[in-house]
């Protein structure tokens, strides 16, 4: 086997690695997009259940005052 054909296999090993290491990347991207997507969500639902939940108050406050 000669040099070249070593050189050529390891550049072969080399590009996989990197497609596999873009890929994953990739897919470490989208699960960091789902997961700030995921906390915006509580975050608003949270803020539309304290809404919610003010407004109850102030209803009881009014209808009992």
């Amino acid at each position: 086997m000669s040099i070249a054909f070593y050189d050529d296999y390891l550049s072969d090993i080399e590009n996989n690695d990197l497609t596999q290491l873009d890929q994953a990347l990739a897919e470490a991207e989208k699960l960091e997009e789902l997961e700030r997507k995921s906390d915006k969500a509580a975050r608003r639902r949270k803020a539309i259940e304290h809404y919610q939940e003010r407004k109850r108050l102030r209803n009881d406050l009014e209808y009992f005052s």
